[in-house]
């Protein structure tokens, strides 16, 4: 018995879903369309999975984590300077770019795991 719409559908109209959301979470940039796109996937992946799929996604969370704060130490570009960590800034612009980055790659293993 299966627990989502999507199992009774024909396997093309999954691959068109799939890969437009896919396509758009890469190439749609834009916080709340990132916001929609991760608590979208998170609800699916946790409808597929149930209770299981609550240690997935805070296994995904660390991940995103990392990616967000790592990225400033990289991409010194912005000019609200927010302190300096081995010589070279951390802006402001920087790690919003990396919440962005992070939020993209949270939705991508969102998506891809279902």
């Amino acid at each position: 018995m299966s627990r989502d719409a999507f199992s009774n559908r024909h396997p093309a109209v999954n691959f068109a879903f799939f890969l437009v959301v896919i396509c758009c979470a890469v190439v749609i940039q834009h916080p709340a369309y990132l916001a929609v796109g991760i608590f979208s996937g998170a609800a699916y992946y946790l409808l597929l999975r149930g209770r299981k799929g609550l240690r997935g996604i805070a296994g995904m969370l660390p991940i995103f984590l990392i990616l967000s704060l790592l990225n400033p130490l990289f991409n010194t570009y912005g000019a609200h300077i927010l302190f300096h960590i081995f010589g070279r800034p951390y802006t402001l612009e920087a790690l919003l770019y990396g919440f962005a980055i992070g939020g993209t790659f949270l939705e991508m293993l969102l998506w891809f795991g279902c």
